[in-house]
């Protein structure tokens, strides 16, 4: 689990006590305060989920690209050929250009 996840949920939780002071003892800032940390809790715990997912792609990745190496390799031996794919490893490159799309998506959220 990734710990934007753990700390985002506890900010979470946090907010909700502080919101709930805030709103027991009629103080309006606490209660704000509160209501933000939520918020940004909920936003910490979405970027670990995130996170989450493009390591899970990039790993996929990998495998994929061994697999196809592999394939490939075998092909060649097989074959009396050089060794070399003849096809695109279409799957591959679809989720590597989804994991870079996913991983400049988290960075320029975080910049903002």
């Amino acid at each position: 689990m990734d710990t934007d996840r753990i700390k985002g949920a506890g900010r979470e939780l946090y907010g909700r006590g502080e919101e709930a002071i805030g709103s027991l003892t009629g103080d309006k800032e606490t209660r704000a305060r509160g209501m933000v940390d939520q918020v940004a809790g909920k936003a910490q715990g979405a970027m670990g989920r995130v996170g989450e997912t493009v390591r899970d792609a990039a790993e996929q990745v990998v495998e994929t690209g061994r697999d196809y190496l592999g394939r490939g390799r075998q092909m060649g031996r097989h074959m009396g050929g050089d060794g070399q794919m003849r096809t695109p490893p279409v799957g591959a490159l679809l989720i590597a250009a989804t994991a870079g799309f996913a991983l400049a998506w988290m960075l320029h959220a975080r910049e903002r």
